[in-house]
């Protein structure tokens, strides 16, 4: 299994829309990021897991932390 790791700084991101466009160029396109009425909400080819960089709360915040075993 290939496995890709990204990091993804959203740090200077002021809106939703900001957060979905980096996280599509800093993962080189392989996830995609959609703002809808509710949430933000991933498209990955292939499994994808979310998780916090160091103590940040960044992904918990914005709905889209997993846990456990990857998701598809």
């Amino acid at each position: 299994m290939n496995l890709k790791h990204y990091t993804v700084d959203v740090s200077d991101a002021t809106t939703l829309e900001d957060v979905a466009q980096m996280i599509y160029d800093q993962t080189d396109g392989t996830v995609k990021a959609h703002v809808n009425s509710e949430a933000l909400e991933l498209d990955s080819v292939g499994l994808m897991s979310i998780k916090e960089v160091g103590t940040g709360k960044t992904a918990d915040d914005l709905g889209i932390l997993t846990s456990g075993m990857p998701s598809q």
